[in-house]
């Protein structure tokens, strides 16, 4: 899984003249885990959890991701298995997991991310 977070401190209603100047004014974070091993914990995380620096791993995985979704609380992250994944936001921690009885081919989640639709593999929602 691979997060990226990409924030700039200018307005949209600043003029050219100003983004100009502000360009240099971002800030990224990114973070990336393999999907069976889970997000590294947060002592460990500037170590080795950028794209640049992740080794990948020649391990596979027999539960594939499929389909995820993303708010401003919470990444879900759906499964061939129907497990999905519910990571809180901004700190990637995992915060529960549940199983479908089905596939799941789209997961939605509202403005708040209180509420989830799903659209499984035969197109029926959720």
């Amino acid at each position: 899984v691979y997060l990226w977070q990409y924030r700039s401190s200018l307005s949209p209603l600043a003029s050219d003249s100003t983004a100009a100047a502000l360009r240099g004014h971002t800030e990224e974070r990114e973070l990336i885990w393999h999907i069976d091993s889970g997000p590294p914990p947060e002592s460990k995380r500037e170590e080795s959890s950028s794209f640049a620096t992740y080794h990948k791993h020649d391990m596979g995985t027999s539960d594939a991701i499929c389909c995820t979704a993303l708010s401003d609380k919470y990444l879900l992250v759906g499964r061939e298995s129907g497990t999905v994944h519910k990571y809180s936001l901004p700190r990637i921690k995992l915060e529960s997991q549940f199983v479908l009885r089905c596939r799941p081919q789209k997961l939605a989640l509202n403005c708040d991310g209180s509420r989830v639709s799903i659209i499984e593999i035969n197109g029926v929602l959720s």
